[in-house]
C-alpha cells in the first residue's frame, strides 16, 4: 500500500473536516485537525476496491457488491488503515539505521492509545500477528530468541529484558516464575493432541546412577510414554533442577567441618562431645534447605503438617532453667505418636493434637517418633555415604554400639547403610580417646605439686549380670562388679577449703563433736518461716502451670524462687566433668574402699601418696 503525508482533509469528499467526523471505530483520543497523518491514497468510491487492497481481499469480488456494501469494506479498510499507521509510528525506530542529522534524537515514550472498545483479546489477536510478520513461526519460537541471548544490539530490548528477568515488576504474575506456574497450570498444559492426560502418569527422566552397578536393567524413566504434556515435561524439569541443587547441597555439606573428620586429624573429647543433633539440624537447614524440605515434607503427614502451622501457645521464656522446664516437651514430637501405637495412617481422629493444642494436653501421650530428628539423622547417613570421612555422627553411633555390648553383626549391618563405623574402627577410637582422658587426669594430678585440689571425686559400684544361657555342670549365672569414678573440676572454690588438716582441727574442736548434736540443735538450724514460704510458691507454681486462667501469673510466681526466697543460688553454669576408668574392685568388701581409692590415685599419677 502506497502512503503519503496528507493534511487531515476528508477522504472521502476531499472537503476540511475534523476527524472526529471520521472516527467510525471510536477512536480515543480523537487526533487534532491540521497534524499531519499517514493514510493511504484516496479511494474512488466508484471503483470497485481501494488502490491497493489487502492481500486477503484479493478473494473478494467487488463488482457483485452493492454500493452500501462498498461503502461499508470502505470505512473498514479507512478505520484499519488509520489505526495501522498510528500503531506502527515509531515502530522502526532504531531498526532502520538512522541519518547522522537526527541520529541524537530519542525515540518517543508515548504509548499508543487503544480504541475504547478494543479488550485484552484484539490486543493479543494483534499481538500474535505481529510475531508472524516479524518472522516467528511460533510464540515460544519469540520467547526463545529473547531469552536465548545475553547481548543485545539494541538498547531497549536490554533494558527490557533485565527487567523482566530480574523480577523488578511488583505484580508476581508477571515475573518469570509467575509466568511459569501460569504455563503449567494452564488447562492446555494438560492436554495432548487434544485429549486431557493426568498428570499423575509416570514422566520422569531419571539419572543413570538410581540403580546398582551390577543391576541387570538400569531404569532411567519410570513408565515414560509418548504422550507426554507440558504438565508431564515442566515437571520432569523442575525435577532436574531439584536434583541439580541438592547435588550442591550435599557439596557444601561435605565441606562443613561440623560434620568432617579429617582423616589426619586427632579424635578427641572434644570433637565428640561438641556434637549435638539439634545443632546439626540448624545447620543443615541453613545448608541445604532445600533437601531438608523435601526430607521433611516425605516424613510428615498432612494432618501433622496442618498442626504444624497452627500456633502453639507457651508461657514467657525463663531467663534460667528451672526445675518446673526440665518436663516441658516439645508438641511437635507427639504429632504422629497416636497413629504410630496405633499402626495406621495419620489421621484427624487419631492425632493426639485435635481435643486440645496445648503442651500440657500432648505430654499425656508418649513420644513414639520424631520426624525432625529422623529427617536430620538421615541427611547425615546420606552425607557419610556421599563423603567417606563425614563420620562424626557415625562414630558417635559406634562408641553408644560398644556401650550396649551388640553383636558385631550389628555393626556390619549399619556401617553397610552408613550410620555406623566399623567394630575395629570403634576400638582405635576408644583407644584415643582413652589416651587423652589418661592425660587430663594427669594434669589434675601434677596440680597437687603446686596448690590444692580443685576437683572432687565421685565414686560408685557398678554391676552386671552375665547369663549363663546354656546351663553346664560348673556353669552359672555370675555377677560382676566394679567401681566406676568420675572427676568433677569445682569452681569457685575459696583457699583452704579442701585442706585435709583444716578438716581434722575443725573436727577435734569440742563444740563439733557429734555427742553434742541433739534434735533440738538440729531444728533449730532449720529455717521453718523459708520452708513454708517455699512450699507456698511451690503450690502457686504447680496452679499457674496447670490452670489455664491462672498461667499468665507464670513469670511472678517463678520470679519468687529467682529472687525473693532463693538462698545461696549457684552461678549457672556446666560442671567439667571428665570420667576415669572403671575397675573391677568390688568396694563393698573390706578393703574394697581403699583399693579404689588406691587405683584413683595412680590414675591421677600422684605418686607421693601410693605407698
Amino acid at each position: 500500500m502506497d502512503i503519503v503525508s496528507l493534511p487531515a482533509f476528508d477522504i472521502r469528499f476531499g472537503s476540511r473536516t475534523k476527524i472526529s467526523h471520521l472516527n467510525p471505530v471510536g477512536y480515543s483520543p480523537v487526533p487534532s485537525v491540521g497534524i499531519p497523518y499517514y493514510y493511504p491514497h484516496p479511494i474512488n468510491l466508484h471503483a470497485a476496491v481501494p488502490h491497493q487492497q489487502p492481500p486477503i481481499l484479493s478473494k473478494v469480488d467487488f463488482s457483485k457488491l452493492s454500493v452500501r456494501e462498498q461503502q461499508e469494506v470502505h470505512q473498514f479498510l479507512q478505520a484499519t488503515s488509520r489505526l495501522e499507521a498510528e500503531f506502527s509510528r515509531g515502530l522502526f525506530w532504531g531498526a532502520v539505521p538512522l541519518p547522522k542529522c537526527i541520529a541524537h534524537l530519542r525515540e518517543s515514550r508515548a504509548r499508543f492509545q487503544w480504541p475504547s472498545d478494543f479488550d485484552e483479546d484484539d490486543r493479543l489477536l494483534i499481538y500474535i500477528r505481529c510475531i508472524r510478520q516479524l518472522g516467528f513461526e511460533t510464540v515460544g519460537g519469540a520467547e526463545r530468541a529473547l531469552v536465548a541471548r545475553g547481548h543485545f544490539k539494541h538498547e531497549t530490548v536490554a533494558k527490557a529484558m533485565a527487567y523482566f528477568l530480574r523480577s523488578d515488576n511488583i505484580d508476581t504474575r508477571e515475573q518469570p516464575v509467575g509466568l511459569v506456574d501460569a504455563i503449567f497450570n494452564h488447562p492446555k498444559a494438560r492436554m495432548y493432541k487434544e485429549h486431557v492426560i493426568p498428570l499423575s502418569e509416570g514422566h520422569l527422566h531419571l539419572p543413570i546412577y538410581i540403580d546398582p552397578p551390577n543391576q541387570s536393567q538400569p531404569s532411567t524413566t519410570v513408565n515414560m510414554s509418548d504422550a507426554q504434556t507440558t504438565q508431564h515435561k515442566l515437571s520432569d524439569w523442575a525435577l532436574q533442577r531439584t536434583i541439580e541443587r541438592v547435588d550442591k547441597e550435599m557439596d557444601k555439606l561435605a565441606s562443613f567441618d561440623y560434620f568432617i573428620r579429617s582423616p589426619k586429624a586427632h579424635v578427641s573429647w572434644d570433637l565428640i562431645t561438641r556434637f549435638d543433633l539439634g545443632t546439626a539440624r540448624q545447620h543443615i537447614l541453613e545448608t541445604a534447605p532445600a533437601l531438608y524440605s523435601l526430607l521433611t515434607t516425605a516424613a510428615l503427614s498432612d494432618n501433622a503438617k496442618k498442626h504444624c502451622i497452627a500456633p502453639i501457645p507457651s508461657s514467657s521464656p525463663s531467663a534460667t532453667p528451672l526445675p518446673s522446664d526440665e518436663d516441658q516437651e516439645d508438641i511437635h514430637a507427639f504429632v504422629n505418636s497416636t497413629s504410630a501405637s496405633a499402626g495406621t495412617p495419620d489421621s484427624e481422629e487419631t492425632s493426639p493434637l485435635n481435643n486440645s493444642s496445648s503442651p500440657e494436653a500432648a505430654k499425656s501421650h508418649s513420644m513414639r517418633r520424631d520426624p525432625w530428628l529422623g529427617v536430620t539423622v538421615v541427611i547425615l547417613i546420606l552425607l557419610q555415604l556421599r563423603y567417606r570421612w563425614a563420620i562424626i555422627f557415625p562414630t558417635l553411633i559406634g562408641v553408644f554400639l560398644f556401650t550396649c555390648n551388640v553383636n558385631r553383626d550389628v555393626y556390619a549391618l549399619l556401617g553397610r547403610i552408613g550410620l555406623s563405623i566399623s567394630y575395629s574402627a570403634t576400638q582405635t577410637v576408644l583407644e584415643t580417646l582413652a589416651e587423652e582422658s589418661s592425660e587430663r587426669l594427669i594434669s589434675f594430678g601434677s596440680i597437687l605439686k603446686n596448690a590444692e585440689p580443685n576437683f572432687q571425686l565421685l565414686l560408685d559400684n557398678v554391676n552386671k549380670m552375665k547369663r549363663a544361657w546354656q546351663l553346664k555342670l560348673g556353669q552359672s549365672d555370675e555377677l560382676k562388679s566394679g567401681t566406676a569414678a568420675t572427676l568433677v573440676r569445682l569452681e569457685d572454690v575459696p583457699p583452704g577449703v579442701l585442706n585435709f588438716q583444716h578438716l581434722a582441727d575443725h573436727m577435734q574442736k569440742p563444740e563439733n563433736k557429734r555427742s553434742t548434736i541433739t534434735m533440738k540443735t538440729l531444728q533449730a538450724d532449720i529455717d521453718w518461716r523459708h520452708v513454708e514460704n517455699i512450699g507456698a510458691a511451690t503450690a502457686l507454681r504447680v496452679w499457674a502451670k496447670h490452670i489455664p486462667s491462672l498461667r499468665k501469673f507464670s513469670p511472678q510466681v517463678e520470679n519468687l524462687f529467682r529472687e525473693k526466697y532463693s538462698k545461696r543460688r549457684l552461678r549457672l553454669r556446666k560442671s567439667e566433668v571428665h570420667t576415669m576408668r572403671t575397675s573391677d574392685i568390688d568396694e563393698s568388701k573390706v578393703g574394697g574402699v581403699s583399693d579404689v581409692i588406691i587405683n584413683l590415685i595412680k590414675q591421677l599419677a600422684i605418686k607421693s601418696v601410693v605407698r
